[in-house]
């Protein structure tokens, strides 16, 4: 065969696989309209699987406005927006450099830690109280909406630049949050960052996971816990040995919420578990427990829902903690530690 031949059906063959790509892409943008056309978005939160257990963490992590993708985190906090100050935290913006007697509380924990975006937030409410103990007091929030306690961990460890001298940890509810695939192994990495601005890419993203559930489903595998209530232990434990490195001192927070379940998905129906565990984690290491769900318990005027609590229930449970506190403070140097309690009624 002569070269002349050859660079002709070379041509010819780059010709085709030229047209090929263009049909492709042309293919592509007309699906891409027509997909926004229609109004097609792929939400997860509102895949329901059996047993009525949703995911929300897509929804976080890609959609929802005041946060943005973190490849260890899943999703955190957009500097800046909402509620979120140029850190990342709700409240004062703080320096790395501590100035002399200032003492730095941390709340760490998920939406009810957070609180209302136009309104109340507990830890908001008890750096007011102890604003007029002491000037040099203050309390910063680090809730975020969704969290569990592994990414709670990873949270705190943010924190300790900011050299905190307490730090409030209330999780407890998301752990129980029934999915396809637990926290430790979710990862939105960067398939998804390509596929998500482009509407096509929710359609593969819906196939995908469709794909993964009947995979599940074909396989006899349930749907799990966001995290295991070993892992809800371990990951406090993580924090608590996170302190006594950096001399920091940690208060763990049951969570509050309302009512009963018996379904075998539903997340309130495995709270009481890592509830317990809260309890027991705490007495283990002589670390001090303030059991705010059962305070809550028969206060039902006191939770817009069954796990949120009324801007009077952020103030309450922030009465709460300051009177738990109130001893670890450096002010009240003469008193004895707080104890891990059973249940602070």
């Amino acid at each position: 065969m002569s070269r002349a031949t050859m660079g002709t059906r070379r041509r010819a063959y780059a010709k085709k696989v030229l047209l090929a790509f263009v049909s492709f892409c042309l293919a592509v943008a007309v699906c891409e309209i027509g997909l926004r056309g229609v109004g097609y978005c792929y939400r997860p939160m509102r895949t329901e699987y059996d047993g009525g257990a949703h995911d929300w963490r897509r929804y976080h992590a890609f959609e929802q406005d005041c946060f943005v993708h973190d490849p260890e985190l899943i999703w955190r906090p957009r500097k800046d927006y909402s509620v979120f100050n140029s850190q990342g935290f709700r409240g004062k913006v703080l320096s790395e450099e501590k100035q002399p007697g200032e003492f730095r509380v941390f709340a760490v924990g998920d939406s009810n830690t957070l609180g209302w975006e136009r309104g109340s937030n507990w830890p908001g409410s008890l750096g007011k109280l102890l604003f007029r103990e002491n000037r040099k007091y203050t309390v910063i929030n680090a809730g975020v909406y969704g969290y569990t306690s592994f990414q709670g961990v990873r949270r705190f460890k943010e924190t300790l630049v900011y050299q905190p001298d307490m730090v409030l940890i209330s999780f407890g509810a998301n752990e129980g949050h029934h999915v396809l695939i637990p926290d430790a192994e979710f990862r939105n990495g960067s398939l998804e960052r390509l596929l998500v601005p482009f509407r096509i890419g929710h359609l593969l993203l819906a196939v995908r996971d469709r794909f993964v559930l009947d995979r599940k489903h074909h396989d006899n595998q349930e749907i799990v816990p966001r995290v295991t209530v070993e892992e809800y232990r371990e990951h406090l434990n993580e924090i608590i040995r996170l302190c006594r490195e950096n001399h920091i001192e940690c208060v763990l927070l049951t969570r509050p919420y309302l009512g009963t379940s018996t379904h075998p998905t539903w997340w309130k129906t495995h709270a009481p578990r890592y509830r317990a565990a809260t309890i027991e984690v705490g007495k283990a290491n002589d670390v001090p427990v303030i059991d705010v769900y059962a305070y809550f318990r028969d206060r039902k005027e006191c939770l817009a829902d069954e796990a949120h609590l009324t801007g009077q229930g952020h103030d309450l449970a922030a009465e709460l903690i300051f009177d738990r506190i109130k001893p670890l403070l450096p002010a009240a140097k003469a008193e004895k530690p707080v104890k891990s309690e059973k249940a602070a009624q």
